[in-house]
C-alpha cells in the first residue's frame, strides 16, 4: 500500500465500492503450483473439488500443472480440452503451464500463443534433458 485516500477519491462509476470499516481486507492468494489432473484423472483431483479447496483456502488465482492430466498439456488440442473444463467447472480464475515433453518442441511457440503462463520440464530421464537442451538452443 503505497498511502490511503479519502472515501471520496475511491468512487469509480464503473467500480462498486464496498464498505469495509472493522474488517480485515487481505489479498487473494495466487497458487503458481497446482495438480488439476483433469481431464483424465479426475478422481485424484479436479477442477471442480481443487478450485473449491483453493478458494476455501483464500485464493482467488491458479496455475495448473499440465503433465498429470490424460491428456497432458503439451499440444494446442489438450490446450483447449483443459481450458474448456476449467472454463466450466472452476469457480476462481485459473491458468495453464504447458508441457515440455521429447517431441513437442513444434508444439512450443502455438502453446506460448494460446497463453501457457510457462513450461514445465523435468529431468528424470536423458531423453527428457536432451529435450530440454534443444528447446533452449532452439529458443
Amino acid at each position: 500500500m503505497v498511502k490511503l485516500l479519502p472515501y471520496h477519491h475511491l468512487q469509480v462509476a464503473s467500480s462498486p465500492v464496498y464498505n469495509a470499516e472493522n474488517c480485515y481486507v487481505l489479498p487473494g492468494v495466487i497458487d503458481a503450483h497446482v495438480h488439476l489432473n483433469e481431464p483424465g484423472r479426475d478422481h485424484w483431483e479436479g477442477f471442480t473439488t481443487g478450485s473449491q479447496m483453493l478458494a476455501a483456502g483464500g485464493c482467488t488465482t491458479y496455475f495448473d500443472m499440465p503433465l498429470n492430466s490424460i491428456p497432458a498439456t503439451v499440444n494446442e488440442n489438450a490446450f483447449h480440452e483443459k481450458k474448456k473444463i476449467g472454463s466450466e467447472k472452476s469457480i476462481n480464475d485459473f491458468r495453464l503451464w504447458g508441457g515440455l515433453v521429447p517431441g513437442n518442441l513444434s508444439e512450443l511457440a502455438s502453446l506460448h500463443n494460446l497463453g501457457v503462463i510457462g513450461f514445465k520440464a523435468s529431468y528424470h530421464h536423458q531423453e527428457q534433458k536432451n529435450s530440454i537442451t534443444r528447446t533452449m538452443k532452439h529458443c
